[in-house]
């Protein structure tokens, strides 16, 4: 169960001028790791396009800095940290998902690609009219210009040629650049001759690179596969962008794209072999100037790309820095683009199209990230504080200022013990809120 207190978001117009919406979410791709957000070898055209034609936003979380709980804030616009039933396992529930809302509201829906949301993927579940739950590819199925998310997007594009009189809502939920790392050759080619120059990187991976070093892994070749990888992630975008283009769908389709969370560790244990295997070590996502990555609550678990595209409305080649927007906002967000009632358990996310639209949108309440067990760290992300706490026994209290230092390299909590008073006070009366048990099916 979900301990919830109501919320409304009201919004009504009796003209349909809604938009059609595109959501791509990438897996486990860095804060760092396109071109338009600083990465200095990555071939992204299509997304930089994106980019230039929307806003990209800088101070953009995912709801946990893990893979399931985080498709859940995107889906329900609730903390994860709030389901007592892991939802990877469970589901969610009982819970309003934004895909159910948009249903509700004359909506054609359609999810391809990874799931991650409960054991039931039948059509009609969440309000999902089409659900085609695609597995990634390995490269001995790939030829020419096929990534491993192909068929996903084979199928999304056809979702969307079916059902192009709209309104429609399609989320693209690939498997790239997730472990294991293994582009088509055709992707692998432009990066041919890339070497990595360590003075191009942050303190942060340099670390991640002398653990691949440590394991026998060439850093280079592992670069390239990982860029290689990442570049498969950008055709496809150029794929979607060219169907609506085509179909003269453009002007009014919102396109989004983001991760789920930030770049997984090097060297994940082989599956079969007890060792770090060749995939292992080309796990060479970067958090740009971030520390930490998948599973962390440092900004590099969390802080992820975010672009939005609406032709006209959202402005073109914008970068907002200072809006601090979560991924439990997609769901309230949508509702007001959609001019649609949602009403939502215990809504934890806000609506932030004031952002969207060129303004700038100030949080009424913190963001927080806890996992799913009773006594896991808690974070706070609250005006310019970031303050982490829990853990290993005894482990101090620590306090960034994450505008100034995003790299959280200082920990001020000595210096401003008021700061921490008040946000260790916001994180006890939220977690008074939470579950006191978490249940998750047995792992065999």
């Amino acid at each position: 169960m979900l301990s919830v207190t109501a919320t409304i978001v009201a919004c009504e117009s009796k003209v349909d001028d809604r938009p059609n919406i595109v959501f791509v979410l990438a897996d486990d791709l860095g804060y760092g790791d396109l071109g338009s957000y600083g990465h200095p070898y990555a071939l992204t055209p299509n997304l930089d396009r994106l980019a230039e034609e929307g806003t990209r936003f800088q101070h953009f979380y995912a709801a946990s800095p893990l893979c399931i709980p985080s498709r859940a804030g995107f889906m329900t616009g609730v903390f994860p940290a709030r389901f007592a039933n892991y939802t990877g396992d469970f589901g969610l529930g009982d819970v309003p998902t934004v895909t159910a809302l948009l249903h509700d509201a004359g909506y054609r829906t359609g999810h391809f690609g990874k799931w991650h949301l409960g054991a039931d993927t039948s059509s009609g579940t969440y309000g999902i009219g089409t659900i085609q739950r695609a597995k990634g590819q390995t490269s001995k199925a790939l030829e020419g210009k096929r990534s491993r998310d192909s068929h996903a997007y084979d199928q999304a594009i056809r979702f969307i040629e079916k059902n192009r009189d709209g309104p429609f809502y399609v989320q693209i939920w690939g498997t790239v650049p997730h472990y294991p790392i293994n582009p088509a050759p055709s992707f692998l080619a432009p990066f041919a001759a890339t070497t990595v120059a360590m003075a191009d990187f942050s303190p942060f991976m340099l670390k991640k690179f002398a653990r691949v070093h440590s394991y026998g892994g060439d850093i280079n070749e592992g670069m390239r596969r990982y860029l290689g990888d990442v570049h498969s992630v950008d055709f496809e975008i150029g794929r979607i962008l060219e169907k609506l283009d085509e179909l003269g769908l453009s002007e009014n389709t919102l396109v989004v794209f983001a991760s789920d969370n930030g770049p997984g560790p090097s060297g994940q244990v082989g599956r079969d072999r007890g060792l770090v295997d060749q995939y292992g070590k080309d796990l060479l996502g970067s958090p740009g100037p971030f520390r930490g990555g998948k599973g962390s609550l440092y900004e590099g678990g969390a802080r992820v790309p975010f672009i939005v595209r609406w032709p006209g409305r959202v402005p073109a080649g914008r970068v907002d820095d200072t809006s601090i927007t979560s991924a439990v906002d997609w769901l309230p967000t949508l509702c007001g683009l959609a001019k649609i009632s949602c009403a939502s358990p215990h809504l934890d996310g806000e609506d932030v199209v004031s952002a969207w639209m060129g303004g700038a949108h100030s949080r009424t309440r913190p963001l927080f990230w806890k996992d799913s067990w009773t006594n896991a760290p808690i974070a706070i992300r609250w005006e310019r504080w970031k303050l982490r706490e829990g853990g290993p026994p005894n482990r101090d209290a620590e306090l960034y200022d994450v505008v100034s230092d995003p790299g959280e390299t200082e920990n001020l909590a000595a210096i401003h013990p008021a700061v921490v008073a008040d946000l260790q006070n916001r994180i006890r009366e939220w977690d008074e809120t939470l579950p006191s048990r978490y249940a998750r099916k047995p792992r065999r």
